[in-house]
């Protein structure tokens, strides 16, 4: 356990604040190096904040390792990531507004296009844009972005005729099961979608990076491992599923180790000898003789209201304490009755290896990237060795 004076180095006037392991970042990302071939590239996904792990420092551990890309959702994301001294290749998945296209231009940002709109905007503004990367994204199957099949020709034809001086730099798609191994026949089909995308794409004489796999389709899908495979949730430390870590835990080749702990301190102590009602609309009773710590973070901070009100669980002192009554907007208490020696400023971990971001997950019947991302990005993130 970090003792008082440790905590103070590392977070020295702080309420709250988020420990991120280098160690752990590397020993995740050798685990996708060993799974992959050599020649096919790890782009790493570090959008919405880098699933509030921190988008700069996260890109910056990942580049020290050797990642080939790292891919964004918004072109605010890519060009912040620039402004820091970022030098990998970009990609931004999400949309980019027609405003913005010259931003990706002037800071080498390759972008996904998915739609005939977004071409017929790079047409529109093809002088400017000379020189820009896309990436084609194909729907075979998730239904969200992407040119259906039958599309892609046309959209190829409109790419050689209108943008001459665009180049089409990849081509990809997105898996929308592939954390579910006793259903392969889902993936196999978009693979099998896919491969005939890829096969028209070649016969026109189009030569792009090709990419599919996420985490799941990376552990899952040799065939999908292509030029490229995009590595998001495995990199921070978790399977996509409980499925997929019951499977490869059971390997003892692919341990993943969660790299995020987010952390605060008790910042008062409230003892109850006659026991009673805790929190707004007495959510909940408390028998005499009670002992709660106040924590000075809540919904606000990103420890959810609905998730964790009455039911979440913290370490403190080694040992796990409970959430009572309704989390409010910046304060929660926990019951510390049975953690002997509780003190004002004790360091109270909120997420940690004991309490994972896939156990709260589970509690609501969420997933672990909620959990992870809704960490409010201005609490300070500490990269530590």
């Amino acid at each position: 356990m970090q003792t008082r004076n440790e905590r103070e180095i590392v977070a020295s006037g702080l309420r709250t604040w988020v420990e991120v392991s280098k160690a752990a970042i590397a020993e995740n990302y050798n685990v996708f190096r060993r799974i992959i071939p050599q020649k096919t590239l790890l782009m790493g996904v570090v959008k919405s904040n880098a699933y509030g792990h921190g988008l700069w420092d996260y890109a910056l551990e990942l580049e020290k390792l050797g990642a080939d890309w790292l891919a964004v959702d918004s072109i605010v994301e890519a060009v912040r990531l620039r402004e820091k001294g970022i030098t990998l290749p970009l990609l931004v998945l999400g949309y980019t507004l027609p405003e913005r296209l010259d931003d990706a231009k002037r800071h080498r940002v390759s972008l996904a296009v998915s739609t005939f709109e977004t071409l017929g905007m790079l047409r529109s503004g093809e002088d400017e844009l000379a020189g820009l990367n896309i990436h084609l994204k194909v729907d075979t199957g998730m239904h969200r972005q992407g040119f259906l099949p039958r599309d892609v020709p046309a959209a190829l034809s409109f790419i050689r005729s209108n943008l001459p001086r665009v180049s089409l730099e990849g081509i990809f798609t997105h898996f929308s099961s592939a954390d579910e191994p006793d259903r392969p026949e889902v993936t196999l089909g978009q693979i099998a979608e896919f491969e005939k995308v890829l096969l028209f794409v070649r016969s026109e004489g189009f030569r792009p990076i090709v990419h599919a796999a996420n985490t799941a389709g990376a552990l899952m899908y040799k065939a999908a491992h292509y030029d490229m495979v995009r590595i998001g949730k495995g990199l921070y430390g978790y399977f996509p599923s409980r499925a997929l870590a019951s499977r490869f835990n059971l390997d003892g080749k692919t341990e993943l180790r969660p790299v995020l702990a987010w952390k605060t301190i008790v910042a008062e102590i409230k003892r109850l000898p006659e026991g009673g009602w805790v929190g707004y609309n007495q959510s909940e009773s408390v028998p005499p003789g009670t002992v709660l710590a106040v924590l000075p973070v809540g919904y606000w901070h990103g420890y959810l209201r609905r998730v964790y009100s009455g039911v979440g669980r913290v370490k403190i002192r080694g040992k796990i304490a409970k959430v009572v009554g309704r989390v409010s907007m910046d304060m929660t208490s926990i019951d510390v009755t049975h953690n002997k020696g509780v003190q004002v400023g004790d360091e109270v971990e909120l997420i940690g290896r004991e309490v994972d971001a896939d156990a709260l997950a589970q509690m609501q019947e969420t997933i672990n990237y909620e959990i992870l991302t809704h960490i409010n990005p201005l609490i300070e993130r500490i990269y530590v060795d």
